[in-house]
């Protein structure tokens, strides 16, 4: 299951306001709107939004000058734009500088060159961040036993990174093992993270759970 799919060069994501009434995916064509689909929280989870800013950029290099110092110019302003949609996403900034820094290692090179060692850089960051999904999981499933109950926060699954998620990709991996865990879900208030998606999230893996309020959590 995925978030996020980068086909042909083109971007699209899974609409998470709309969850978990509709599943409604869209396609990011520019830059503004990857801009507005992180702002407005239609993909959210740090680092899904690493994945998805570097997309971002690669869609955005379609439109821009093959002149070599208009590109890096273009470039540079791209990466401080979308730097602004979501001031506190660690994510966001490393994986914006990430490319920013590649382009200036590389920038001797032809502009069609730049644009190919970028989109591969972006590939890699998508890659990087599923695998260590996978050895996150692997790594904590070692500390969850038959029958136990697990308390969750927020939502940190598919829908938060680019691979199985990070707590949750935990939980997805012991419940191969041991069919009798249960998980208690947190709504998540405000905007009711556990509530809306962690809880689709877990009636698409069917795994046994159930919703709680969240000053519930102590009680258990």
């Amino acid at each position: 299951m995925e978030a996020i799919r980068f086909k042909n060069n083109r971007l699209f994501y899974l609409d998470q306001t709309k969850l978990p009434q509709k599943e409604i995916w869209k396609e990011c064509q520019n830059l503004k709107e990857g801009f507005k689909t992180i702002k407005e929280l239609k993909i959210r989870g740090a680092p899904l939004i690493g994945v998805f800013s570097a997309y971002c950029i690669c869609i955005a290099m379609k439109k821009f000058s093959l002149k070599k110092e208009k590109f890096l110019k273009e470039f540079k302003e791209a990466v401080e734009f979308l730097k602004k949609c979501r001031p506190t996403a660690v994510n966001l900034f490393w994986a914006l500088e990430r490319l920013q820094k590649l382009v200036e290692n590389n920038k001797d090179k032809k502009v069609e060159e730049i644009k190919e060692v970028v989109l591969k850089e972006a590939k890699k960051i998508h890659q990087e961040d599923a695998t260590l999904c996978q050895r996150m999981a692997n790594f904590g499933v070692k500390l969850i036993k038959p029958g136990d109950k697990i308390l969750t926060h927020c939502n940190t699954g598919f829908l938060a990174t680019a691979g199985e998620g990070t707590a949750l990709g935990v939980i997805y991996k012991a419940y191969q093992f041991y069919k009798n865990i249960k998980v208690y879900v947190d709504e998540t208030r405000p905007l009711l993270q556990g509530a809306r998606l962690t809880t689709w999230e877990l009636m698409k893996k069917k795994i046994p759970h159930a919703l709680i309020c969240d000053n519930t959590a102590a009680y258990l």
